[in-house]
């Protein structure tokens, strides 16, 4: 099993099978202990040369959970739509290029936040949730706190024809539909831990 967690364009990834590849401004560590695991994790906030450190462990998700005990975690869903015409759903905030997603409100189901952010975020309603593809995990401060973030995102379709308004209040100051062969275009613009949720909108 592989978990890979983002710091902003940076990332540590747990896996507990065969190595990975170590390629320039890249580390490699075998932890045996939470103690070893800690020594690299502080070596990796302070060395912001490391791009991505590889942490091999008899037990990948102990480690991740182990790291994700260091913060305050928030839930969160979105949505990967595409429509008809075989265009996708993206919007933009704060100048980079993004997908709807938002905050898991209490006594809401991920499924249930993830379509109600989409129709939030983008002004639209009546879509159709199909199934989740993936989870995507990335920290980052707030407040002065270390917040762990978990997205649950899901695919849907939308066969309507209202137009998309984007969520000012949210940040958000463009919504448009993406033709499939121009998504490369917003990969190029848009964050380390949501390029896996583009991938998977270019191989469908």
């Amino acid at each position: 099993m592989m978990y890979k967690v983002y710091f902003e364009n940076r990332a540590i990834i747990f896996f507990d099978h065969d190595e990975e590849n170590i390629h320039k401004n890249e580390q490699f560590i075998f932890c045996k202990s939470k103690k070893s695991f800690d020594n690299a994790y502080n070596l990796f906030l302070n060395d912001l040369s490391i791009d991505k450190l590889f942490v091999k462990c008899d037990d990948s998700k102990l480690f991740f959970k182990h790291l994700k005990s260091k913060f305050k975690k928030i839930a969160a869903a979105g949505g990967l739509v595409n429509n008809p015409a075989n265009e996708y759903l993206c919007i933009k905030r704060n100048n980079i290029w993004d997908l709807p997603k938002g905050k898991i409100e209490k006594r809401e189901t991920k499924r249930e936040a993830a379509r109600r952010e989409v129709q939030e975020e983008c002004g639209i309603s009546g879509l159709k949730v199909l199934s989740k593809i993936l989870k995507t995990y990335h920290t980052y401060q707030f407040n002065g706190q270390n917040v762990f973030k978990t997205t649950h995102w899901y695919r849907m379709f939308y066969k309507g024809s209202q137009p998309v308004k984007p969520q000012i209040e949210e940040g958000i100051t463009e919504v448009k539909w993406v033709p499939k062969i121009q998504m490369e275009e917003q990969m190029e613009n848009t964050f380390e831990s949501l390029k896996p949720v583009f991938l998977i909108a270019k191989s469908i």
